[in-house]
């Protein structure tokens, strides 16, 4: 037997005993292995003293290693064993970090306390080679600290503290010392590559292309439209706009980017600005720029947020509204409809209406005969017939019911007997018989002329209240008060009358098959229509959308589409048909107007559809610019209508103001040559800044204008008569009636082209019927043009159509036409007028009209030089004004045939530049402490440090320079007509000296084109 005793002793748990076992244990092993001897006071006093000692060393490290990075900053790594420790993304702050790990190390070793016999010292590894180098870089870690950044927080990781008694160490401790290190070397680093990355940024984002875009925007529009408006604007964009504009978009940066901009670049910015309006505004008095140079001088600073004379133009702007109406489509149109017989078909499809014959027949039809029985024994058949007669009476039975959409015209109805005869013919011997059975029957037949009215095309439905009463509407007209007749006669009495049609749907072979019954028309029905129409085509011709004068030049709107779309919301409207018609006429004018506005809108879609053929060949012209295409000159458009970025704000350090200017060399970029005596930055001699400006559509004619245009849309040889026109206008200017041979040439190319557009308007009064001879119609033709004083005038008048107007309203006038006579021969003479135009023989070659221009060019410039070396009299100064602004040039933004909305160009400008120094000035605030001042400076030198102790310095790598190169397009839209808008001075491709490369050497170019880069 087991017992089981409860014992209620105490305890100890066996968890709490395994946990005294393991404590025992390491007490044991720890008490029996090698020990530190214990920190005295002294050991320790010691290392705290150290360790202060090494805080301050590696803040003065720090503070002297943000210094030098700043004045040195290292930006693309070297190809050597210390540059490749440094990364790609990050090389300034990896190359700030070593000096950091290096300074912090020289300072460190002059570290030591020492006392009763302990020394301390403070010490961090060598670094002989380049992983002992990629370690010093990892123990340092550097951001910025403050409340705007503009200090560094600095840690160094494991400095090793040592104490030492009589040589032997009898202590070490590792700290890492972390602290924040007023220099703003990180900050001005940022500022400048934010700075860098604007000047690089795509003209869809905030930098320099969008900026400079803004500006010469400002410039070109202004420019632009002081041209068309007749002012002497020999170039609309110059190289010269370009570098004011590249220069005032460097500065702005600068400001939103750093805080600030370089004084001396705000004080040169203003000094060209003023020359350069000065310049512009005493072109058209015939005053030289040598005058202009003379009477400027150096402006005060203006303040940093503002330059006056950058400001956008008051006037029209790429965001300013334009109308595009309908215009000459309208008339277009109505020329469709005259030879396309719109009006008569419009006409005959309401003076008309559809008929057909419906019957019911009632009754029982006449049996089948029996047959015929044999006459006797041995007949023979010999022949078998049948013969049905059916013969007709009057009768009243109930008419037949119309079908759907029809509507009884005439009824009438027919008893029909029905008589059905077999026999059958025998033979016997010389014997025939003929034996014979029939059978009668009867029908009750009604039948109706029914009817309904033509479907007029396009004509909203509804009927006319007036149908069948004769003398109804405008025109007192039979309205179709004659169709029941002509019906009953088409489809009764030309089929034989009504037994007849009775007996056939007796029969089951009547003809229901509907017939067109045409009605008389009222007499002057086509020339009332059409004197109707005349009012729907002006109020077509108003119909107008509102586009962007920007995006209409750059061929994103698409006016044309709009204009469709317009009118097919109005149409109804426009159509004006009433619910129920009061006449056959009215319903007529309706289909009339229906028709002509789906004309309307076809060629709205034709012309629409021409539209993106020469967006196609727009963008075609581009493809030889660089960086340029219609959507990047779109993109820059609306970019420039984007607010600008934030500007960065004013900076404190964290104890003390940071002050913050930028000091550049040169502080303004010229595109004039530099050398070093001018800026000492500049090793020989270079220009900071080049540029090329190349205008899409300008002289001569034959690269583009008239000749691109005709390229663009697929036109003939040779130029337009109004660019001969004008041409020659400027050469009578300039050159005066006797100007020799190219003006002689030209004059005749002009006055041969005129003959064959008067020929051809001559033809076509003939065609018309107008005048009784040649005679009598050339007659006409000299009368109407009577007011042209001049060769150019009259071939301007014959382009733009005033000839063809005026042709019109005398040939009326004397032949005694109605309005509408009228109206159609002048939209006939316009029509062959801008045939005629087409042709070859009303287009001058090209070589006479580069000649000519180039004799006016010389002119003008001869003239421009007496005046500003000179100063002649104000004729001369006249005389070079009237002769160049008249020269067109530009690309309509229509091809022949469809209207003239709009002229548009373009120019294609390139800047490159560079800085020999770009450098920021911090100062703290502390004048009379040497040194208060950071500089950061970017100059392009090698950057050598001594990272192994060895005597001889690295090379880490190199401070680029800042440069930039930047493109952008700009698009001016005018008004049609007049000279355009372009250059006009026969410098298509303006380069400036040096180009391509800044800071290269000069390249040869021309005196005019040095006069015109020549910078401030």
């Amino acid at each position: 037997m087991v017992s089981v005793i409860d014992d209620e002793r105490a305890r100890v748990p066996f968890s709490l005993v395994a946990a005294l076992l393991l404590v025992s244990s390491a007490t044991l092993a720890t008490s029996m292995g090698p020990r530190e001897p214990p920190t005295e006071p002294a050991v320790a006093t010691g290392l705290e003293r150290a360790a202060a000692e090494t805080q301050t060393a590696v803040r003065a490290g720090a503070l002297a290693a943000g210094e030098a990075a700043a004045r040195n900053p290292v930006i693309d790594p070297a190809n050597t064993s210390a540059g490749r420790v440094l990364s790609e993304s990050g090389t300034f702050r990896d190359a700030l970090r070593l000096r950091v790990y290096l300074a912090a190390r020289e300072r460190l070793s002059r570290v030591g306390y020492r006392r009763d016999g302990v020394g301390v010292t403070a010490s961090l590894p060598a670094t002989p080679n380049a992983s002992a180098l990629r370690a010093a870089k990892r123990r340092v870690q550097i951001e910025r600290a403050g409340e705007n950044g503009t200090a560094m927080r600095v840690r160094v990781e494991n400095v090793t503290l040592t104490a030492r008694r009589h040589g032997r160490a009898v202590a070490r401790r590792d700290v890492s010392p972390e602290m924040v290190v007023a220099t703003p070397a990180l900050a001005l680093h940022d500022r400048v590559a934010a700075y860098q990355r604007r000047l690089a940024a795509p003209v869809t984002e905030s930098g320099l292309s969008r900026q400079m875009t803004a500006q010469l925007y400002a410039v070109a529009w202004a420019r632009g439209y002081a041209q068309y408006g007749g002012l002497d604007v020999e170039n609309v964009v110059s190289n010269r706009h370009v570098s004011v504009a590249t220069n005032a978009a460097l500065l702005d940066l600068q400001r939103r980017t750093i805080g600030t901009s370089d004084a001396n670049g705000r004080r040169t910015l203003a000094m060209a600005v003023a020359r350069t309006g000065a310049r512009d505004a005493l072109a058209a008095t015939g005053t030289g720029t040598q005058v202009t140079d003379a009477m400027l001088d150096p402006p005060t600073e203006p303040p940093p947020e503002r330059i006056s004379g950058l400001d956008p133009p008051s006037g029209p702007g790429p965001e300013t509204a334009k109308t595009v109406t309908v215009g000459t489509t309208a008339e277009r149109a109505t020329l469709d409809l005259l030879d396309g017989g719109g009006i008569e078909s419009a006409v005959a499809s309401v003076y008309a209406a559809d008929a057909r014959l419906v019957a019911r027949v009632d009754g029982d039809s006449a049996p089948r005969p029996a047959r015929p029985q044999r006459p006797g024994e041995n007949w023979t058949l010999v022949d078998v017939g049948r013969e049905v007669s059916r013969s007709a009476t009057d009768a009243s039975p109930g008419p037949p019911a119309a079908p759907d959409g029809w509507h009884r015209l005439d009824a009438f109805g027919r008893t029909v007997a029905v008589e059905r005869t077999r026999t059958r013919t025998w033979q016997r011997g010389n014997e025939t018989r003929t034996t014979a059975t029939s059978a009668s029957g009867r029908h009750t037949v009604s039948v109706a002329v029914v009817g309904r009215h033509a479907t007029a095309d396009g004509a909203p439905p509804g009927p006319i209240t007036t149908a069948h009463e004769r003398g109804a509407g405008p025109l007192e007209g039979p309205n179709l008060a004659d169709v029941r007749r002509r019906a009953v006669d088409r489809l009764v009495q030309t089929r034989g009358g009504r037994d007849a049609v009775a007996r056939r749907a007796a029969r089951g072979s009547l003809d229901g098959e509907p017939v067109r019954i045409d009605v008389e028309r009222p007499a002057g029905i086509s020339d009332w229509i059409y004197e109707d129409l005349i009012g729907l085509r002006e109020a077509i011709r108003n119909v107008s959308v509102t586009v962007e004068r920007g995006r209409l030049g750059t061929f994103e709107a698409e006016p044309a589409r709009e204009l469709a779309e317009r009118v097919r919301e109005r149409r109804s409207a426009l159509v004006d048909a009433p619910e129920r018609y009061d006449s056959a006429a009215a319903k007529a004018r309706a289909a009339a107007r229906a028709r002509y506005l789906d004309r309307v809108v076809e060629r709205l879609e034709e012309r629409a559809a021409a539209r993106d053929d020469r967006a196609d060949g727009f963008a075609s012209t581009l493809t030889g610019m660089r960086d340029v295409s219609a959507r990047a000159l779109a993109a820059g458009m609306r970019a420039t209508r984007r607010p600008p970025a934030t500007r960065q704000p004013a900076v404190d350090g964290p104890g003390d103001d940071v002050r913050l200017g930028v000091d550049a060399a040169p502080s303004y970029l010229t595109l004039a040559e530099l050398n070093h005596e001018q800026v000492s930055a500049i090793e020989g001699k270079g220009h900071p800044l080049v540029a090329r400006n190349r205008n899409a559509f300008a002289l001569p004619y034959g690269e583009a204008s008239g000749a691109v245009v005709d390229a663009v849309f697929g036109g003939s040889e040779g130029v337009r008569l109004s660019t001969a026109a004008r041409t020659l206008r400027a050469a009578n200017a300039t050159l005066g009636e006797n100007g020799g041979g190219p003006r002689t040439d030209l004059a005749t190319a002009v006055a041969d082209a005129n003959a064959h557009v008067e020929r051809r308007l001559r033809g076509r009064l003939a065609a018309s019927g107008v005048g009784a001879g040649p005679a009598e119609r050339r007659a006409i033709v000299a009368g109407a043009t009577a007011e042209c004083d001049s060769l150019p005038a009259r071939a301007l008048a014959l382009s733009n159509g005033s000839a063809s107007a005026a042709i019109a309203t005398t040939a009326a006038a004397e032949g005694g036409l109605s309005d509408a006579a009228a109206d159609r021969l002048r939209l006939r003479l316009e029509e062959t007028r801008r045939e005629a135009l087409r042709e070859s023989a009303a287009r001058p070659q090209t070589a006479a009209i580069n000649e000519t221009r180039r004799a006016v060019q010389s002119a003008a410039d001869g003239a421009a030089e007496r005046v500003a070396n000179e100063t002649v009299d104000r004729v001369t100064g006249r005389l070079a004004n009237e002769s160049v602004d008249r020269l067109p040039a530009g690309l309509p933004l229509a091809p022949p045939a469809y209207p003239w909305v709009a002229t548009t160009n373009l120019w294609h400008v390139q800047v490159r530049g560079e800085y020999a120094r770009f450098g920021i000035r911090a100062d703290r605030g502390r004048p009379t402490t040497p040194g208060a001042d950071t500089v950061y400076a970017r100059d392009g030198d090698s950057v050598r440090l001594d990272v192994d102790d060895d005597g001889d310095r690295e090379r880490l790598g190199r401070s680029t320079r800042v440069r930039f190169e930047a493109s952008t397009a700009v698009a001016v839209v005018v008004p049609p007509g007049r000279t355009g808008v372009g250059d006009v001075d026969g410098v298509r491709d303006e380069r400036s000296a040096g180009w391509p490369d800044a800071g290269g050497g000069a390249s040869n170019r021309s005196a005019k084109s040095a006069r015109r880069d020549g910078d401030l």
